[in-house]
């Protein structure tokens, strides 16, 4: 997945649109991190719902027993949609977690 972004990144010209499916699979999940850690994109909202999901049952209970929303316990599963700001390659000596 991270191949696939690789080089359709290059591909994508400032001011173009990239989605991304099944945001909730860890692939695509660290995906959606390293875009928006190492490249300019913004995130566009087109109106869908958030869906949230954790596969875990022990860890939905207890996030619900918490009280903590799922927004910030677990992963957006829908759709989601990035544009690109600039064409930025960040140096050689950059580092960010992703």
């Amino acid at each position: 997945m991270l191949l696939d972004f690789w080089y359709f990144d290059r591909l994508l010209r400032v001011g173009g649109v990239v989605g991304f499916n099944d945001c909730d699979w860890p692939a695509v999940h660290k995906v959606l991190k390293f875009v928006l850690t190492h490249r300019r994109y913004t995130e566009v909202d087109v109106g869908l719902t958030a869906r949230y999901v954790d596969y875990s049952r022990r860890r939905e209970l207890v996030r619900r027993l918490r009280g903590v929303p799922s927004s910030l316990y677990c992963r957006n599963a829908s759709d989601r949609y990035f544009v690109k700001d600039e064409a930025w390659e960040p140096r050689w000596d950059f580092f960010a977690e992703f």
